[in-house]
């Protein structure tokens, strides 16, 4: 019941409860290992968010994982649920908190395209070039889903780091099997994400661990791009 009304938003349901009551409710976990905190934050319920953050125990919760190691910041930022994600951080949510496969909240926001989130995560300290289990960055996330405007947006300076610096995410970063951020691009046959790499600098003659290259992943793009290519 308490896990339905927490997906509907339903604040009445959970304004009815004593202090007590819901403390007791918001320490449960379901069989996921997700708190009802986890649950508004994923369904994007920011009033009934901000509830379970006024109570000692569900702002205790705002770093609590699930089984996989999800946070609550990590559900909402994959789901774009940019309110949300503002009334975690200012909570104290952790923006560099890794899950299992080592993927941070902005990991999922670039695959998916949330810029606002994006904005909000490394203006509150994320680490935007920082790497997963598999070496991924941001940046190859955004790349293998097409995101061209978050691959612009991460390397042209427009987002800003905690002190007003500018953000430039390495378009050079290497993946596990040797591939960047372009190569990336090109073996998931996003033209669009590969070009606004090209343009950003990102070196086209670059190969990966089994040698294979921009021209070999990608034929078709290689005239499209040697306007703007850099071989270095």
């Amino acid at each position: 019941m308490a896990e339905e009304k927490a997906a509907e938003g339903n604040t009445t349901y959970f304004s009815e409860f004593s202090s007590d009551e819901l403390d007791a409710k918001l320490k449960r976990k379901d069989e996921d290992g997700r708190t009802l905190l986890h649950i508004a934050a994923a369904a994007g319920r920011t009033e009934l968010v901000e509830l379970f953050l006024a109570n000692p125990t569900g702002r205790a919760a705002v770093n609590k994982a699930d089984e996989e190691d999800w946070t609550p910041l990590h559900s909402a930022s994959s789901c774009g649920h940019t309110g949300v994600v503002s009334s975690l951080l200012a909570a104290g949510a952790d923006p560099n908190a890794a899950n299992t496969g080592g993927q941070r909240p902005i990991h999922y926001a670039a695959s998916k395209g949330r810029m606002d989130v994006i904005r909000k995560l490394v203006a509150a300290g994320c680490e935007p070039d920082v790497a997963d289990r598999t070496r991924s960055t941001p940046l190859h996330r955004a790349a293998s889903q097409g995101r061209a405007e978050v691959i612009v947006s991460l390397t042209d300076g427009s987002v800003l780091s905690p002190d007003g610096s500018p953000v430039e995410c390495d378009v050079e970063a290497v993946n596990a099997v040797g591939q960047t951020p372009l190569l990336v691009a090109c073996e998931a046959g996003q033209d669009e994400a590969a070009l606004a790499l090209a343009r950003r600098g990102a070196n086209l003659g670059v190969e990966d661990s089994e040698g294979a290259n921009v021209a070999t992943l990608a034929p078709k793009l290689v005239s499209a791009a040697l306007p703007v290519a850099s071989f270095s």
